[in-house]
């Protein structure tokens, strides 16, 4: 099959869950993205006293959670 020199390739990844006691998988996550399309972004967390975590489950709208 002839690959077009336009088209990138999408990488193929994956999240696997392991049973600690076992050391089974439990769940496989299976990921594909393509590198050239893909957005990062960064914002800092600002440190008011509303009391609410952050979120779009908090009630803020912004979808952003931090990582636990």
């Amino acid at each position: 099959m002839t690959r077009y020199a336009d088209i990138p390739k999408p990488i193929r990844s994956g999240i696997v869950l392991v049973d600690p006691e076992r050391g089974t998988p439990q769940r496989i996550i299976v990921l594909q993205f393509n590198p050239d399309t893909l957005e990062r972004s960064l914002a800092p967390q600002s440190a008011g006293g509303s009391g609410d975590s952050g979120g779009e489950a908090a009630g803020t709208g912004t979808g952003t959670r931090p990582f636990d």
